[in-house]
């Protein structure tokens, strides 16, 4: 900010666009095209612009038409592609039509203040309360003072400094807060938030800034050590199960069992495939099939991270909401070919071999393959055979 703010002098000069603002509208387009949370930060910085009296005329100079061509530039294979498949991408994440049938519904309560707060809470949890507590702290109080006209005397001295404030907000805010709010109609996910988080950090180091440096040190180093404390607990447990219960290495005995310890989903790849290896049923399967099938999109990214060398078949998912797996492959390509259907035991195993049963001549069991932790069971994979697949799976995209 102080390389495009420093050009506003207290003295009277105007700001002057620069070929700086091309570069933001690159680098917007460049975020766009990893993220569709680019497109927020560049409404962020247009409304900005907008509120702004200094840095509106950067709304219509020639350096903001380069900027837009830029920007266009990285989205078009966005645009292309979902012009290609019905605008699927950005209709599942807006929610429109059956693109997402469940994304965005609310629950039958409707707006739920209890949820609200517990997106919240989970935010301050994630951020830790040392540092999240502040930096809400921080961000209200701006804004707040922001809306009353008075934060250019009570905080600031100069107008560049203020300028660097309305950045700021406008650039995490919307983000923070309507993601926040979101929390209380349907599920979030803490990474929703967090690029807003993140830009309101700059708030909270302006505010600590104008604090005791011994109140901050000791702050800064009280946090750190205390997160990177919890760090190495949280990687000691999910490593050797020092809070399970049973495990080898536990802690007073354990706590939680496998079976409702959410740290599981986090599939150990190498031991699976190292359990895959020293199958003799995975081997004889995989030399005669044509593609390996899950159930679960994110289960099939597991699996195919987790094939032993040289198994280089396709790891496809026949599931309603199979994201990427509509559009990658065609099963109509593998109609008349055999499958390795993997499965997790926590999933009911008679419902997902009825789902899929129909799809072929038939599905037989071969085997189930573990992994564990601390000498405990944490994952049961089923293994099954699927026989001549005799129609194409209808996806819902």
């Amino acid at each position: 900010p102080d390389s495009i703010l420093e050009s506003v002098l207290d003295s009277g000069r105007l700001y002057e666009p620069t070929p700086r603002l091309a570069l933001i509208g690159l680098t917007v387009g460049l975020a766009c095209l990893s993220k569709y949370h680019g497109a927020l930060l560049g409404l962020g910085l247009v409304s900005f612009c907008l509120t702004s009296s200094i840095y509106r005329r950067a709304l219509y100079s020639r350096w903001m038409g380069l900027s837009v061509v830029l920007f266009s530039l990285c989205v078009l294979p966005i645009l292309y592609w979902n012009s290609q498949h019905d605008w699927i991408s950005l209709r599942f994440q807006l929610g429109i039509g059956g693109a997402s049938a469940s994304r965005f519904a609310a629950d039958s309560t409707g707006y739920s203040l209890a949820n609200l707060l517990g997106v919240f809470l989970a935010e301050i949890g994630f951020l830790f309360p040392t540092l999240g507590l502040p930096l809400w702290w921080a961000s209200v109080i701006a804004l707040v003072k922001a809306l009353m006209k008075t934060l250019r005397k009570q905080l600031l001295t100069s107008r560049t400094q203020w300028a660097k404030v309305q950045l700021v907000l406008w650039s995490g805010l919307p983000v923070a807060v309507g993601f926040t709010l979101l929390g209380g109609l349907t599920h979030t996910y803490p990474a929703w938030p967090a690029p807003g988080l993140w830009s309101l950090t700059l708030l909270l180091g302006h505010v600590a800034a104008k604090w005791p440096k011994r109140k901050v040190r000791r702050w800064l180093q009280g946090t750190g050590l205390v997160i990177g404390f919890l760090i190495l607990f949280a990687l000691t447990h999910v490593t050797l199960g020092t809070l399970q219960k049973p495990s080898r290495y536990s802690i007073f005995g354990g706590f939680v069992a496998p079976q409702q310890d959410p740290s599981t989903a986090l599939i150990d790849v190498r031991q699976l495939r190292e359990q895959f290896t020293r199958s003799d049923e995975f081997w004889q399967s995989v030399t005669t099939a044509d593609f390996i099938l899950t159930h679960e999109f994110w289960l099939s990214g597991y699996v195919a991270m987790a094939l032993p060398e040289p198994v280089h078949l396709t790891v496809a998912s026949f599931t309603q909401d199979p994201r990427g797996n509509a559009f990658w492959f065609d099963s109509h390509d593998w109609l008349g070919k055999d499958a390795l259907l993997v499965s997790l035991a926590h999933f009911d195993q008679k419902k997902i071999i009825e789902a899929l049963a129909p799809y072929f001549e038939s599905i037989t069991p071969l085997t189930t393959v573990t992994t564990q932790r601390g000498s405990a069971t944490t994952e049961t994979f089923y293994l099954y055979k699927g026989r001549r697949l005799t129609k194409p799976y209808p996806y819902p995209y």
